[in-house]
């Protein structure tokens, strides 16, 4: 059955009807039942199929399999949960899109401040954020920083600033790289 986009794996009862959910958490693409063992396949947004052990009652679950945990371990994708948007400004939310609150990167006002560019892997998330007047020929930009979920914005000081053409970003693991101009001297980063 169908709950918020998901599949789980329900257990119904012949002689009342009602519906128990025995394992969810994504979509179960499969299953089989022996004795009173369950293997299921669940992928979910962040993850291919794996499999997992259960009881017949959905619990003690243990995860059987760890497709491609390796090639995924480095990258962050979004989540029905937690999220981040950005465009004149970065904004999160922590429960589903329900609420959204703003995040202070502390730029002075006006269209600085505004988030041009956002990448995230390893439980980090990156912005490139413009904190100079904003022209063709003037405009700079700052690198920042944060740990996800929650945490504290903060400007990366090592990397100087940026401008005044927006500079690319890219994330790999632990290192952000900026292909761009230094903003003071004009040369390629």
């Amino acid at each position: 059955a169908d709950d918020a986009g998901t599949h789980p794996l329900f257990a119904i009862d012949i002689a009342s009807g009602n519906a128990t959910q025995l394992f969810g958490g994504g979509t179960v693409g499969g299953f089989d039942v022996a004795g009173n063992r369950i293997v299921a396949a669940r992928a979910d947004f962040q993850h291919p199929d794996d499999l997992y052990d259960m009881d017949a009652r959905g619990g003690n679950v243990a995860q059987v399999t760890h497709f491609n945990a390796d090639a995924l371990a480095d990258i962050r994708f979004g989540d029905g949960q937690n999220g981040r948007a950005h465009g004149g400004g970065l904004w999160q939310t922590t429960d589903g899109g329900q609420t959204w609150n703003t995040v202070s990167l502390e730029v002075s006002v006006g269209r600085d401040g505004a988030v041009e560019r956002l990448a995230a892997a390893n439980n980090r998330v990156w912005a490139i954020v413009l904190t100079g007047a904003s022209s063709m020929t003037s405009s700079t930009y700052g690198l920042y920083s944060a740990t996800y979920p929650g945490g504290t914005w903060a400007k990366v000081s090592s990397a100087g600033s940026f401008g005044p053409s927006l500079p690319m970003l890219a994330v790999q693991g632990t290192t952000a790289v900026v292909i761009g101009n230094d903003a003071t001297t004009g040369a390629e980063w």
